[in-house]
C-alpha cells in the first residue's frame, strides 16, 4: 500500500468532513469508504452518511465497490429492483413487501405479486428482460459490473447479488420506460388487455430540474444545480453516495477522474462532475422516439461515460452523439472551464428523425375552417433551429429559437379550450401560472424559450427545441402524461423566474451576479423548506432522488439525498487526486 497516498486521501476526508471508515487494496489500487462526521440518515446516528474512493481499471474499481458496499449494492439489487416498477406505479414498496424483504400475504415470489396486479404475460417478460444483454455498452464498463460481482462475492460468499440483478438495476430502467413510452407496441406476446392494463395504472413520477448560471449572471462564478427526482423504491434513501472514481488509462484509453451522485450498484451518475469542472445531470423526457427493440446505452451511465471521457462539455457531447441509443432522455452538461452549458435534448440513434411521422396528421392540415396548428414537414424544412446529430439535438447558451413556431400555440390553445394568458409566450409569462392549473393543451404545443440571456441554462422534462417537441405529440402519449405536460411546463416556467428575480435582486443590493447561496436557495425551491413547499407537501420526508450544486471553478458538489431532514454533505474534488 501507498502509504504517502493514503495520508494524503484521509486527510482530504477530513477536510470534507469524513472519517475514514475501511480501507482495502487490491492488485496494489486503493478503496476507501468514510463516514461522515455529523451527517446522518433520517436522523440515526448509528447510520452516517458513506462516502467512497475508488482507483485502478474499471474492472478494479468495480471490485473495490464490491468489497466496500456489498451490503448496499445488495440492496439496491433485490429490494430496489423488485420494486422499482411498483414505485413507478405510485405504490409504496410497504404495500407490496414486509420490512425484512418478505412477499405480504401468502405470496413466496414478487413475480406473483405482479401476477395478481397486472397479469401473467407482462410478468414475464419483464423477468426475461434480466436476461437480455447488449453490445451498446462501452466494455469498461461490464468490466466493472463483473468486478462489483466479484467483490460482493469475495466480501460475503452469501451474497444476494447476481450479474442479472446488476444488469437489470443499471440498464432494466431504460428497457422498461422504452416500452411504457411506446405502448409495449413491439411486445406481440403481451396482450392488449394486460397493456392497456398496465398503461392506465403507470404514474410517472418525473420532477428534474437542472439549471446553470455562469459569466455575468454568477458574478464570475459557474453554479450548476440539479435536482434529480424518480422512484427511490423504498431504498435509494438509505444507499444513496457519493463516489469519487479515480481511474486508470488504459489501452490508449483516457479517462477523467470524477465524483458521481449514485447509490453502490447504479454505475453511472444521477450527476457528476470530472477534475476539468465539466458536470452533467439527466432529466427523464417521456417521447414517442425510442427504440423499445434496442434500448441501447443512455441515462445513467451515458451520464458518468460522458464526463469520464469528455474533457470539455463539446467532447462530452459529442460522446452522446456517437453513442447508440434507444431512449429519450434530457441531459444537461456544463463546462466551468470554457464557461459554457447546453441542454442536449436526445431520442433514439437516428441518421434523421422523421419528426412529422409522430403528431396525428389530422392535426396538421385545415379542416373546415380550423387551420392547422401543428407545421407541416414545409415548414420545418425552412424553420430548422438546431443541427440534428443522430436522433440529438442541442441548445447551447447561445441558441435562438424561431418564435415562428409560436404562431400555431393560439390555434392549439383554442382547439383545446385551454386558456393562454396574454404574456404567456413572452420571456418572462407562465402557461400555467399555479401548480395547480392545466392550462397546456395536452402536448400539442411549442414550449417557448424563456432563458435568452447567455449566461443561463436551464431544464425540467420537457424537449424545447420546436423539431423535438414533434415526438412528444403521439396521441395516446400526449394523454398518458398529461398531467406531466402541465407539471414541467410549470417548473420550467417557474424556474426561469425565480433566476431571474434574483439577478435583479442582486442588481439592487449592487452584487455582481447569483452568488453560491442564492443559487442553492432557487436550487431547493420545491423541498418542504423551499419557497413552494405545497408541491410535496410541508409532511415530505422521503428525497426521490437527490439536490446537488456544483461549483465548477473550485469543483466542489454539495447534495442532499436521503431524507429532507439530513444535512447537505460536500466532497471536493481535487483534494482527493495527486
Amino acid at each position: 500500500m501507498n502509504n504517502e497516498k493514503l495520508k494524503h486521501l484521509t486527510a482530504a476526508f477530513k477536510d470534507d468532513g469524513y472519517d475514514v471508515d475501511q480501507v482495502i487494496t487490491h492488485e496494489g489500487k486503493i478503496g476507501i469508504a468514510a463516514r461522515h462526521r455529523t451527517a446522518c440518515i433520517n436522523g440515526d446516528k448509528d447510520r452516517k452518511k458513506k462516502a467512497y474512493y475508488l482507483e485502478g481499471s474499471h474492472r478494479q474499481m468495480g471490485y473495490l465497490l464490491g468489497r466496500l458496499a456489498e451490503y448496499e449494492i445488495s440492496e439496491m439489487t433485490t429490494y430496489f429492483v423488485n420494486n422499482v416498477i411498483w414505485a413507478f406505479m405510485g405504490y409504496h414498496p410497504g404495500k407490496i413487501l414486509n420490512k425484512d424483504y418478505s412477499i405480504k400475504k401468502k405470496d413466496k415470489t414478487i413475480w406473483r405479486v405482479i401476477r395478481e396486479y397486472l397479469g401473467n404475460e407482462i410478468a414475464e417478460f419483464i423477468s426475461k428482460c434480466s436476461q437480455q444483454t447488449t453490445p451498446d455498452v462501452p466494455r469498461e464498463y461490464i468490466d466493472e459490473m463483473e468486478g462489483v460481482l466479484e467483490g460482493c462475492r469475495e466480501a460475503n460468499i452469501d451474497t444476494r447479488v447476481n450479474k442479472d440483478d446488476l444488469w437489470v438495476l443499471n440498464f432494466g430502467i431504460d428497457w422498461l420506460i422504452a416500452h411504457v413510452y411506446t405502448r409495449f407496441k413491439d411486445v406481440k406476446i403481451i396482450k392488449k388487455r394486460t397493456k392497456k392494463k398496465f398503461l392506465k395504472k403507470s404514474k410517472l413520477t418525473i420532477s428534474c430540474n437542472g439549471f446553470s448560471v455562469f459569466k455575468d449572471a454568477a458574478g464570475g462564478g459557474h453554479y450548476f444545480g440539479r435536482d434529480f427526482m424518480f422512484p427511490t423504491a423504498g431504498v435509494f434513501e438509505d444507499t444513496a453516495c457519493m463516489i469519487i472514481y479515480n481511474p486508470d488509462h488504459t489501452e490508449g484509453k483516457q479517462y477523467l477522474p470524477l465524483v458521481s451522485i449514485t447509490a453502490p450498484g447504479i454505475l453511472g451518475c444521477i450527476s457528476g462532475m470530472n477534475m476539468n469542472g465539466v458536470a452533467v445531470g439527466i432529466d427523464m423526457c417521456p417521447s414517442a422516439a425510442c427504440n423499445p427493440a434496442e434500448p441501447g446505452f443512455n441515462s445513467l451511465l451515458l451520464a458518468r461515460h460522458s464526463i469520464e471521457k469528455g474533457g470539455s462539455a463539446g467532447q462530452a457531447k459529442d460522446i452522446m452523439v456517437e453513442s447508440k441509443r434507444g431512449v429519450s432522455w434530457i441531459y444537461i452538461l456544463s463546462d466551468g472551464t470554457e464557461d459554457r452549458a447546453c441542454v442536449v435534448e436526445s431520442a433514439y440513434s437516428a441518421e434523421g428523425i422523421p419528426f412529422t411521422d409522430f403528431p396525428p396528421k389530422r392535426y396538421m392540415k385545415r379542416f373546415l375552417f380550423r387551420k392547422a396548428f401543428i407545421p407541416d414537414a414545409k415548414f420545418l424544412e425552412e424553420h430548422k433551429t438546431a443541427e440534428q446529430e443522430n436522433g440529438i439535438m442541442v441548445r447551447w447558451e447561445d441558441y435562438k429559437y424561431d418564435e415562428a413556431y409560436l404562431q400555431f400555440n393560439k390555434r392549439s390553445f383554442k382547439h383545446f379550450c385551454k386558456k393562454l394568458y396574454p404574456d404567456a409566450l413572452e420571456k418572462t409569462g407562465f402557461i400555467n401560472k399555479t401548480i395547480k392549473e392545466k392550462n397546456c393543451p395536452l402536448t400539442y404545443f411549442f414550449s417557448p424559450e424563456r432563458e435568452t440571456r447567455g449566461d443561463i441554462i436551464l431544464t425540467t422534462n420537457h424537449y424545447l427545441i420546436p423539431e423535438m417537441r414533434y415526438t412528444v405529440m403521439d396521441f395516446i402519449l400526449s394523454v398518458l402524461i398529461k398531467d406531466v405536460t402541465n407539471d414541467t411546463q410549470w417548473r420550467y416556467d417557474t424556474l426561469n423566474n425565480l433566476i431571474l428575480d434574483a439577478l435583479a435582486e442582486a442588481e439592487k443590493e449592487g452584487k455582481k451576479g447569483v452568488g453560491y447561496n442564492k443559487a442553492k436557495e432557487i436550487l431547493n425551491f420545491l423541498s418542504p423548506s423551499g419557497q413552494y413547499p405545497e408541491y410535496y407537501g410541508e409532511n415530505k420526508k422521503v428525497i426521490e432522488g437527490a439536490l446537488s450544486l456544483f461549483d465548477l471553478k473550485s469543483k466542489t458538489v454539495e447534495s442532499q439525498y436521503g431524507y429532507y431532514k439530513d444535512a447537505w454533505i460536500k466532497l471536493t474534488l481535487p483534494k482527493y487526486i495527486l
